[in-house]
């Protein structure tokens, strides 16, 4: 149990996730914005599709992030999952086929498949790191993949890389944040004994991954059934997850005070904690969304009768 009147040293851990997260969040940008700059068009179509589809992993990493921190916070001990090496070897797998002699795209892909063996690895890790109360080296180590990410995706794309050399600074760049999570973890010399994962914790991870899923499900259902309110709808989502992702660092924080004071007192604390960031995350978008929509030649449609351009629709709201 904490002390009364001890600093919050859970809570300093926290603050820091949270503006490494954000200067993750900028060297993302960077990282984009470079490469819109420096790929041809069809290279740049081609990374972008592989991306997306890289991104549907992005609710499976959040789930065994918060698997982890659940697992590490409830014994105090880093798991050692048994799915780990299956993984780590797959990566393996996709890294050697990135450089056998097949098309451009396929190896491209195989870089990919790379990067996302990994990210699962090193959601995993990060999640123990902020279960263990060291919530500001997950975040380090966020910052440490999106540096090298940038610099090897620069390195390479300069030298003449091209696609290629855009899907290795990516995939290079995640293998250095997942090095570090393992760096970050402990020594070994002074590693405590790893522990089961309980089922409990599995449960929670799988009801993560199912709500992570289903937010990507609604976008694609309205683009089906109602194409003409897709566009507002898919805004409103990605809102959404931002909000989300503004809490990321309350629930880091509501999940390893749990485990030290108990549930009562972590949630009286992290609630102001995640309810300040999410209102900041949902009212300067909403703002952008209440104003007027241009009306020229690439959005030449005009807005339906009785209904003003300027305020979110249904779906958004």
């Amino acid at each position: 149990m904490a002390r009364r009147g001890a600093p919050d040293g859970d809570f300093v851990q926290a603050a820091w996730l949270g503006a490494a997260m954000g200067v993750s969040a900028v060297l993302v940008f960077a990282f984009n914005a470079a490469l819109g700059r420096l790929l041809g068009p069809a290279d740049f179509a081609t990374f972008g599709a592989l991306l997306s589809v890289l991104l549907t992993l992005s609710g499976a990493v959040a789930a065994l992030l918060g698997g982890g921190a659940m697992a590490a916070a409830r014994t105090g001990s880093p798991p050692r999952p048994t799915w780990r090496r299956p993984v780590l070897a797959a990566s393996g797998l996709f890294a050697l086929a990135a450089w056998l002699p097949l098309g451009p795209t396929l190896r491209a892909a195989s870089c990919f498949g790379m990067a996302a063996g990994i990210s699962l690895l090193s959601g995993w890790n990060r999640g123990v790191l902020i279960g263990l109360g060291r919530s500001g080296a997950a975040g380090t180590s966020l910052v440490v993949e999106g540096l090298a990410r940038l610099g090897f995706m620069l390195a390479l794309v300069a030298g003449g890389g091209g696609l290629m050399g855009a899907a290795w600074g990516l995939g290079l760049g995640v293998a250095a944040g997942a090095v570090s999570t393992e760096a970050m973890l402990s020594p070994r010399a002074s590693r405590p004994r790893s522990s089961p994962v309980a089922a409990e914790v599995w449960l929670a991870t799988g009801g993560l991954v199912l709500v992570s899923t289903v937010q990507f499900l609604d976008v694609a259902a309205v683009r089906l059934l109602s194409p003409g309110r897709a566009a507002s709808f898919a805004a409103a989502a990605a809102l959404a997850r931002v909000v989300l992702f503004s809490q990321a660092p309350a629930a880091a924080y509501a999940i390893r005070r749990a485990a030290t004071t108990g549930v009562g007192p972590a949630l009286r604390r992290a609630l102001p904690f995640a309810l300040l960031p999410a209102g900041v995350a949902e009212v300067v978008p909403v703002d952008q969304l209440r104003r007027p929509i241009p009306r020229g030649r690439g959005n030449p449609a005009r807005p339906r009768r009785g209904h003003d351009p300027g305020r979110p629709d249904r779906g958004s709201a």
